[in-house]
């Protein structure tokens, strides 16, 4: 009988905790920026970074980019920056096309 009061008590604890924990905003201390492997003389572009064979993404505000790591890493360099996922430039139509016609 006393190990089921002693259970009950550590769950009614467990769930009154739960609650402001589940509250807290998960932060991101580092993030993975985009590599694209480079092809020929092809140069990087302005927001890129060279890292030979690769031209990796420059990082956001509030994070420096580690080149020395693999994957290269955006470590953040402030106890509150934030990192704001890219949107894709690619939206799927909400129809399917029609049989024969072009996307563009």
């Amino acid at each position: 009988m006393a190990h089921r009061t002693v259970v009950a008590m550590a769950m009614v604890t467990g769930l009154a905790a739960l609650p402001p924990a589940l509250a807290q905003e998960r932060r991101i201390t580092h993030y993975e920026p985009s590599v694209r492997l480079r092809i020929g003389l092809e140069t990087c572009r302005k927001d890129e970074v060279a890292n030979p064979p690769n031209c990796v993404k420059k990082c956001q505000p509030g994070f420096r980019l580690d080149l020395t790591s693999r994957p290269p890493l955006c470590i953040a360099t402030q106890p509150d920056a934030k990192f704001v996922p890219a949107k894709p430039g690619y939206e799927t139509p909400e129809k399917p096309l029609a049989k024969g016609a072009s996307g563009s």
